[in-house]
């Protein structure tokens, strides 16, 4: 088991852990955070190499009113948008 996983638990307390996180960035600020970063490379997908992230970025985009996560690969110039839910369904082997 992941440790990730173990941290996480389960799919309910991970989306929990993940949106605290989420929901106390500041918006439209560049950041990395390990534990999104970790989320990341479970994308069913996106094939994502982790050490090629220059950014995470929360970004509001309308019509949408949750915030949404986005990711600026090194040597990109597009930022490109991340759902996190299906990176824990697919860790918690709920895809």
């Amino acid at each position: 088991m992941s440790s990730l996983k173990c941290e996480l638990i389960n799919i309910t307390i991970g989306r929990k852990v993940i949106t605290d996180v989420i929901q106390n960035k500041v918006i439209d600020l560049k950041f990395k955070d390990e534990i999104l970063l970790s989320l990341l490379k479970y994308h069913p997908t996106k094939n994502i190499l982790i050490s090629n992230i220059e950014y995470l970025v929360i970004r509001l985009i309308k019509p949408y009113t949750k915030p949404l996560l986005f990711y600026k690969m090194i040597g990109s110039s597009i930022e490109q948008e991340i759902s996190y839910m299906l990176c824990l369904r697919n860790l918690f082997e709920k895809i």
